[in-house]
């Protein structure tokens, strides 16, 4: 195997990173039209709840990857893709 074809752990851990912080940010678009769409209230308001908490988990994707250097990628992520 050739050096430009092996993929390192960093390599595997910035990319599933990447495909997260997509689903992460996609989610965040999603959540604000479920919770006006509901008739439930209680349901609106687990979709705020839930948006609140995806919006720490960007922060601190954001934050590891400001203190680690990292570079994600731009991709998207298909499956979060699917589910919106």
């Amino acid at each position: 195997m050739s050096k430009a074809t092996r993929t390192t752990v960093q390599d595997l851990f910035v990319h599933e990173l990447s495909d997260v912080y997509s689903a992460e940010k996609q989610i965040t678009k999603a959540l604000p039209r479920l919770a006006r769409a509901c008739t439930n209230p209680l349901l609106a308001e687990a979709f705020e709840t839930h948006l609140e908490e995806t919006r720490g988990q960007i922060e601190r994707i954001d934050q590891l990857v400001e203190v680690t250097g990292l570079k994600l990628k731009r991709i998207k992520c298909v499956a979060m893709e699917g589910l919106v």
